[in-house]
Formats: structure tokens, sequence, C-alpha cells
């Protein structure tokens, strides 16, 4: 089914995952939004969508931060193939930038 020009997605709260940092951000952890529903610098319109975190610049559902300043990294349709594929790369990136000396061979 091709999508017109112009026409936002629609986006429904239930399929909704938040990729975050845990509270040792050694680790990343994927969460239902009701499952953060506390905390209160998350904004999340199923209308628009688009996230914003903290006082951040507007992302669409979909889109990371790239897991610069912590918290939450980003928010992802679950039902949908492509935003899958951009939890694993992303993930994938912030543990290859995480590792000492930031190339993850050592």
């Amino acid at each position: 089914m091709a999508t017109r020009v112009g026409k936002l997605p629609k986006y429904r709260r239930k399929d909704l995952v938040v990729l975050i940092y845990a509270p040792n951000p050694c680790y990343i952890l994927v969460r239902t939004l009701e499952e953060v529903e506390g905390i209160d610098a998350l904004a999340v319109s199923c209308q628009t969508g688009m996230w914003q975190y903290r006082e951040g610049q507007n992302r669409a559902i979909g889109e990371s931060n790239g897991g610069l300043g912590g918290g939450v990294i980003g928010v992802y349709d679950k039902t949908q193939l492509s935003h899958l594929n951009r939890i694993v790369g992303v993930v994938e990136s912030i543990l290859h930038r995480n590792q000492p000396g930031g190339h993850g061979d050592d």
C-alpha cells in the first residue's frame, strides 16, 4: 500500500516501545510506553508521530537521538520491521562506541 505524500503515519500507543539506558548505563533496555510513563521529560505524540526527551529537538517515532546524554535513546513502533532494524543498529552503534578505545576490539 502506497503512502500519500504529506499523510502522517498512524501509531498506536500499545505498539510503541522506548529504548532507554538502564540505571547502569552499560545496559540498554526496551520498555513499553506504559512502563516509562513516569519519565516526565518524555513526550510522545501518536497523532504527529513525534517524540521529545528533556529539552531536546522533536524527533520522528523510529528515530534515535544517538544515545547521547543518557536516559531515553529512541521511540519505536514494534510492529514495523524497519523500526526493529533501527533498534538493532542503534544498540550496536552505542555498544561499539562504549567499548574501551571506542572501537570494540580491545
